[in-house]
């Protein structure tokens, strides 16, 4: 969930206790964090981390739509959509935001991702109230928080395991200790996020159990709103056409695409598994260039000039584009040719660089 504009709510002294607890236990879950990084400037995870390996690749946010179909599925979470966000006026502008908050976790120096995940709990804070009628008849007058941690992970989780899924459809298959190190690492994600330490599965084959029940238990209900809210989705001007459709309905379980009323058959199965394969060779092709997120080549610039090792063209002509054009999915492009030079040392590039996000 990422509202623009949640609504007010009255500030009741149980509702002050709350708030109270949840920053308490966010400013816990950044401690941890802190001890957990792989340092101020490399971020939450750093060169060499199965995070950036597999969040790199662009073809990884194909998994988004059906992300967001899962995520506005738990009636606690497409209650706080219908409720508190402009999603339906704004569905390309809300994924963006969505997307760069992703971005920044995953590719920013740690100071950029702990205050997203600061701006973001202050936005949820209070995005509050009941499940109504029209998003869950079964769940009707449940009371939801924004920044309930099972809520906070469900949205963690959909994200993480439909990343996985699209980096093995689509790039190499992933072997049992390089699950167990993506798994690790995005539960460091989601403690940023505002969960617990003892509140995430400890294995991959734990994550996957929690998934499963997700899934195929009796968490998930898709009420007429939320059924609005997914034809949404696949009705703007970004994603009008069968693209997305192919893309991302077949990956839903059986009963969720029933759910949501969403079309599939035959023809879009066999046009599904045509789109896969262009996807495929399309990805093989691609230079790194093109195939690497804005993001990536940003935080490849910045750990380098800290390093004080030479800088990537690639990663350098990305940012200086994204000078010009404002690249979705980017960190705030660094000022290279202000601060590279022959007789900088790295200390005082990465004092320069800290000063200049600050």
């Amino acid at each position: 969930m990422h509202p623009s504009k949640p609504k007010r709510q009255p500030l009741t002294p149980e509702v002050r206790a709350e708030l109270a607890a949840d920053t308490a236990r966010l400013e816990a879950c950044f401690e941890h964090a802190r001890a957990h990084a792989c340092g101020d400037v490399e971020g939450l995870f750093g060169p060499g981390s199965m995070m950036w390996r597999v969040f790199r690749e662009s073809i990884s946010f194909s998994a988004g739509i059906e992300a967001l179909l899962l995520q506005i599925a738990l009636p606690a979470v497409g209650a706080g959509v219908a409720q508190n966000s402009n999603f339906r006026s704004d569905v390309i502008g809300r994924a963006r935001r969505t997307f760069a908050s992703l971005a920044a976790w995953v590719f920013g120096d740690l100071p950029t991702a702990l205050t997203m995940s600061f701006k973001i709990h202050k936005l949820h804070a209070r995005v509050r109230g009941t499940i109504p009628a029209d998003i869950s008849p079964r769940l009707a007058g449940t009371p939801y928080r924004a920044n309930d941690p099972p809520l906070l992970f469900w949205v963690h989780a959909t994200i993480i395991d439909g990343s996985a899924r699209a980096y093995e459809r689509f790039v190499e298959p992933l072997s049992r200790v390089e699950l167990e190190r993506y798994h690790r690492e995005a539960n460091l994600l989601a403690i940023v996020m505002g969960v617990p330490p003892d509140q995430v599965p400890p294995t991959w084959a734990d994550f996957q159990a929690y998934m499963q029940c997700m899934l195929h238990g009796d968490a998930l209900d898709v009420g007429p709103t939320t059924r609005e809210i997914a034809h949404t989705l696949f009705n703007n001007s970004l994603t009008r056409g069968p693209l997305d459709e192919a893309l991302t309905i077949g990956l839903l379980p059986e009963h969720l695409r029933a759910a949501f009323d969403l079309p599939w058959g035959p023809t879009w199965q066999r046009a599904s598994d045509a789109l896969f394969a262009s996807l495929r060779v399309g990805r093989q092709v691609l230079p790194d260039l093109l195939r690497y997120l804005p993001g990536y080549h940003q935080a490849r610039l910045r750990v380098a000039l800290a390093e004080g090792k030479p800088l990537p063209w690639d990663s350098r002509l990305i940012n200086r584009i994204d000078h010009v054009v404002d690249l979705p999915l980017s960190l705030k492009p660094l000022p290279i040719p202000d601060i590279v030079e022959e007789s900088t040392s790295a200390a005082d590039v990465r004092e320069r660089i800290s000063s200049s996000n600050a």
